[in-house]
């Protein structure tokens, strides 16, 4: 891979300024879309599921063909078509006023992130070493995660002072200055020998290595729980409080995330393999929905955002240096476009199982209305003794 022009520190600063503006467009969006299907558009928790079953999907299918894409024609090149696929997503979303148009919204989203994300992993990937990934990776987190900090305050300020709609436009225009910043500064960085094998050969190459197949089809299964933050939140807000101050709590989660996340991954990197860091970090995902889901206020909703945004700081970075160290220098955009492929499964009953578990809720009464986390719970405590019996296996 051609390295050369990240000697740059401007290019490299372009970099990191990309990932922020990437950030903070999305994140204005994200936590105020399901809210914003659920009490405005009236939409049941089956239907918004649906919309996030759509982007789920769409980016687990095409990141497989995104990763070999950018070895093949050049991270530069699908980090643009990505960026222009989410331009287009946020305007549809912004003027959308049917399912069909929020579904097809949805999927230009994932279908975005599937290109620019293997493109961005293959960037910080390019500007680390052997010694230095973990924290570069660690890096590319908070910078993506300082998008979330930024991000759904200002959706909030700007949904409660104009609309939704132009809050979508102006995450499209923050998208089209990344579009420009990519355009100008970043190098199309591009592997020779992974251009040569095609799609099809990139594909392969990834699913004949067992060890990272086994890796992805264990961490995978985290994602059901990791999902269900997103579709909790707008269910109990509706019942707590149903306004857009939601983004606000996204802030302050991420904020703390951010603050304690290069000593945290330190902490527990110098300690501990790395099933065992992601059976602590499931044991924060869980703790998190939980409080989410049985919470009866805002203060609740808070503790329980910020247990899950902690655990979300330890558990992104470490999966990503892990990714990169199977890929190796050159092949990073391919392997991290293959997750996709292992990961649609979850995502897809993930939201589905979600959806249908908090409209069956909605009309039970008593402790059945909790009927959604109390099956979390469970699944989550599978997860982290899953977690916990590969990390015991590992370290023998």
């Amino acid at each position: 891979m051609q390295t050369k022009t990240f000697d740059s520190k401007l290019t490299q600063f372009a970099l990191h300024a990309n990932t922020v503006l990437l950030g903070i467009g999305f994140y204005m969006l994200l936590p105020l879309l399901n809210p914003y299907l659920y009490n405005e558009k009236m939409f049941t928790a089956v239907l918004v599921g649906y919309i996030a079953s759509a982007r789920e999907m769409s980016n687990n299918i095409s990141m497989v063909f995104g990763g070999p894409l950018g070895n093949i024609l050049g991270v530069k090149a699908t980090m643009i078509m990505g960026i222009c696929a989410r331009v287009i997503a946020f305007v549809i979303l912004g003027v959308a006023d049917s399912f069909p148009l929020f579904i097809l919204g949805g999927a230009l989203i994932g279908v975005g992130a599937a290109l620019f994300i293997p493109a961005s992993t293959a960037y910080y990937d390019a500007i680390s070493t052997d010694e230095n990934r973990v924290r570069m990776f660690s890096i590319y987190n908070i910078l993506d995660t300082s998008g979330s900090v930024i991000g759904p305050a200002l959706g909030s300020i700007l949904v409660a002072a104009t609309s939704f709609r132009v809050m979508c436009l102006l995450c499209a225009a923050l998208y089209i200055m990344a579009l420009i910043n990519t355009f100008i500064f970043l190098p199309n960085l591009k592997n020779e020998e992974a251009a040569k094998a095609g799609i099809m050969g990139n594909i392969m190459e990834c699913a004949k290595n067992k060890p990272f197949v086994k890796f992805l089809v264990f961490t995978s299964v985290i994602s059901f729980i990791i999902l269900q933050r997103d579709l909790t939140i707008p269910v109990k807000l509706s019942v707590i409080q149903p306004d857009y101050s939601v983004g606000f709590m996204y802030t302050l989660a991420s904020f703390i995330g951010i603050v304690i996340q290069l000593p945290m991954v330190k902490f527990f990197k110098s300690r501990f393999n790395n099933y065992r860091i992601f059976a602590f970090a499931s044991v924060l995902y869980t703790a998190g929905i939980s409080l989410l889901g049985f919470a009866v206020n805002i203060p609740m909703l808070y503790v329980g955002c910020i247990v899950y945004a902690i655990g979300h700081a330890l558990y992104t970075p470490i999966k990503s240096t892990r990714v990169a160290e199977f890929a190796g220098k050159g092949k990073v955009a391919g392997y991290f476009g293959f997750q996709g492929l292992v990961g649609v499964v979850i995502a897809f009953l993930g939201n589905m199982i979600g959806g249908y578990l908090y409209d069956f809720a909605a009309v039970q009464t008593g402790l059945l209305t909790y009927t959604p986390w109390f099956i979390f719970i469970i699944v989550g405590a599978a997860i982290i003794y899953m977690f916990s019996v590969l990390g015991k296996k590992t370290a023998e």
